[in-house]
């Protein structure tokens, strides 16, 4: 491998933190409860395979997310993105595709990973030696201070519950000075409107109550909180960063799935797929309708 790519690479990670690489990740950590555990367990996500099937909610909602990565990062020339939560890679492609930057892409699941470097890096060594993989807790990440210039976290934080804060503050650690946090958080009111709509009146009261989220996995459950803008902004504070922008990513992905589970519309929604596509990323900057708000803050 190229001497001067290696050298940033090595530069990124901590020698203290005991990191082994093979097989294209660095890895050290085991995870056996939690969130982080449930989700390595099953592997991790699975965006890849299911963004190129019109069945899926993520066929619509990732053009919608790429859309958004254009307009914020258009307007930047990163050197190296830590994407925090990378999964199976969605955000990884969309910027090995289109920056030159380097990517220091980390995940709680291993499998998550070797999707990633298997059906995208592996004998590519243009995208190769652009990425490092990092099998880690996002609480425990093995990162030099300043390490990168933008950090992308798209609906990851907020699984580290009543760490969310402390999250925060360490991205704000691994970025450079004036370094972007950019980070996706799905909106609450959406949270509340959706559990109304999937399990009735008293679970969208229960949920408001108590303030927690709970996602079915098979037949486990993942946990976050029920995020609202409030304590996202006061967490952005607090660890030192302020708000520039803020953009959004459509409900209507999620409303076309939820359709989809209760079996109406489907013959409709099957053949007219590719002109809903269209229609949704037209609809561009929307505002009211937001799934998912994006906050874009600079350190310092």
């Amino acid at each position: 491998m190229n001497q001067l790519i290696m050298n940033w690479k090595e530069r990124a990670i901590r020698e203290d933190a005991g990191f082994s690489f093979q097989v294209g990740i660095y890895s050290r950590q085991t995870f056996t409860d939690g969130n982080v555990g449930l989700y390595e367990k099953k592997g991790g996500t699975d965006f890849a395979s299911r963004a190129k099937d019109p069945r899926s909610r993520a066929y619509f909602d990732t053009p919608l997310i790429y859309q958004q990565m254009e307009a914020i990062f258009k307007e930047m020339s990163p050197r190296t993105v830590l994407d925090a939560g990378c999964g199976d890679g969605r955000a990884v492609i969309w910027l090995l595709e289109n920056t030159s930057a380097n990517i220091i892409a980390v995940d709680g699941s291993h499998r998550g990973l070797q999707k990633l470097y298997h059906q995208y890096l592996e004998g590519r060594p243009e995208f190769e030696e652009r990425v490092m993989l990092v099998h880690s807790d996002m609480l425990a990440m093995p990162l030099q201070a300043g390490c990168c210039d933008v950090v992308w976290a798209f609906e990851s934080l907020y699984y580290l519950m009543n760490d969310y804060e402390v999250a925060i503050k360490q991205l704000a650690e691994l970025l450079a000075a004036e370094g972007t946090l950019i980070n996706g958080e799905t909106n609450a009111e959406f949270d509340l409107v959706l559990e109304l709509l999937n399990n009735g009146p008293k679970a969208m009261m229960d949920v408001a109550g108590s303030g927690v989220i709970r996602e079915q996995w098979g037949e486990e459950f993942l946990v976050r909180p029920l995020l609202s803008r409030k304590r996202v902004l006061n967490a952005l504070v607090a660890a030192g960063f302020r708000l520039r922008s803020e953009r959004g990513i459509s409900v209507y992905p999620h409303l076309i799935s939820f359709l989809r589970s209760r079996n109406m519309f489907v013959d409709e929604l099957n053949a007219t797929s590719e002109e809903m596509k269209d229609v949704f990323l037209g609809m561009g900057d929307m505002q009211d309708a937001k799934r998912v708000n994006i906050y874009i803050s600079q350190k310092g």
